[in-house]
C-alpha cells in the first residue's frame, strides 16, 4: 500500500498524481488517474457482464472491437 500510495505518476498516461485521487486499474495491477479511471469505466460498460469476468486480467481489450461488437448485438 505504501508504494501504491508514493506513486508521484499514472503508470497508464504519465500524469502527475501530486495531490489528486488515484486508483488500482480494473483490469492490471497499475496506479492510474481518475481520468484514465474513467476511460476503464467506459470499457468495462461495454464489456458483457460489466467486465467482472476480466476483473485483473492483465490488459485491457480493445475498445473499438468492443463496439463493433455491441453495435452487431443491438442491431
Amino acid at each position: 500500500m505504501e508504494e501504491f500510495m508514493a506513486k508521484t505518476h499514472c503508470d497508464r498516461c504519465g500524469a502527475s498524481l501530486e495531490n489528486k485521487s488515484r486508483t488500482m486499474s480494473w483490469f492490471t495491477e497499475d496506479c492510474i488517474c481518475m481520468e484514465c479511471s474513467g476511460k476503464e469505466s467506459e470499457i468495462r460498460d461495454l464489456l458483457p457482464g460489466h467486465g467482472f469476468d476480466l476483473e485483473g486480467c492483465g490488459f485491457i481489450p480493445k475498445v473499438s472491437s468492443l463496439k463493433e461488437i455491441k453495435e452487431e448485438m443491438e442491431a
